[in-house]
């Protein structure tokens, strides 16, 4: 599989790349999920969104 370069700096960062980046969603919670990380992601880098990504889903 070819992945992006951005990927590539951890296992959660490549699993997100190989099983979600680029699949439409139509689960409402799930878009949730994506929406608030995108407004808690400002300022910060992806990767630091998807290592704390089990902590928000407990928070939302």
């Amino acid at each position: 599989m070819n992945r992006c370069p951005w990927c590539m700096c951890n296992d959660k960062m490549i699993r997100y790349h190989d099983e979600e980046w680029g699949v439409p969603l139509h689960d409402d919670q799930k878009q949730f999920e994506f929406l608030m990380m995108e407004v808690m992601q400002c300022g910060l880098n992806w990767n630091m969104m998807i290592q704390k990504r089990e902590i928000f889903r407990t928070c939302f």
